[in-house]
């Protein structure tokens, strides 16, 4: 299982009232403001990515035992594991109207899932030839865009899931990229220590450059409002 470096990530739920973490002890679901313990799955192994939709009606799971889980929002109850991968799961996200879940994993392919049947929309995309970093659809669910460990960035046409020309892929090594909850926008951190803002279309192009980091930029998040935006630094 090379390659499994990420101790865990966190999400809130949408009504701000839950935090839910994850990492090798699997699923713990707490209370925002409390603490209080609300839930915990320890019998699924290390758990990579957690994310809410967009609704709170459901929490989906990936990491090491290469299943895409799908959780209760409420009750945390599990309602349905997906599918697998050939390697483990290291990313889930919802579409912005969260009629479908796109998988990410080891081998560097992207699976989309239909959150109305719970079925595999087409086979595997051969996204990146390395395990994916970071992976989201743009807000009108028309494209999504990928990184990898292979220090590139893409941008797939949801319709033919087929890798579009745009300026995200010319930036060079990209380690995250993630959507504005306003969906204007589009946020990407890269290893030159700068984060950009860009354009939520295909086109990408740049609103803005941010420069107050030294080293590279491994992951960023918007505020719920879209105002601000927090990020993460290999510098000192």
């Amino acid at each position: 299982m090379g390659g499994l470096s990420r101790e865990g990530c966190l999400a809130f739920s949408p009504d701000g009232t839950k935090i839910t973490c994850c990492g090798k002890e699997g699923i713990v679901v707490r209370d925002a403001r409390s603490g209080e313990l609300l839930g915990e799955k320890d019998s699924i192994g290390y758990v990579l990515s957690v994310v809410y939709s967009s609704n709170g009606v459901y929490l989906a799971s990936g990491g090491a035992d290469l299943t895409v889980r799908l959780w209760d929002g409420g009750t945390f109850n599990e309602v349905a594991v997906l599918g697998r991968h050939s390697s483990y799961v290291s990313l889930v996200a919802f579409s912005g109207d969260d009629s479908e879940l796109l998988s990410t994993s080891g081998e560097g392919t992207i699976t989309r899932w239909n959150m109305a049947s719970f079925e595999r929309i087409g086979g595997p995309i051969a996204a990146h030839g390395a395990p994916l970093w970071s992976a989201v659809y743009s807000p009108d669910g028309r494209f999504i865009a990928s990184s990898s460990q292979d220090g590139n960035v893409r941008v797939w046409d949801v319709r033919s899931m087929l890798d579009v020309e745009s300026p995200l892929s010319r930036l060079g090594r990209i380690f995250s990229v993630t959507r504005s909850p306003d969906g204007r926008e589009f946020a990407s951190a890269s290893s030159d220590g700068k984060i950009r803002t860009h354009t939520a279309d295909n086109d990408g192009a740049v609103i803005q450059i941010f420069d107050g980091h030294t080293d590279a930029v491994r992951a960023l998040a918007y505020s719920p409002d879209s105002r601000l935006l927090a990020t993460g630094s290999e510098d000192l």
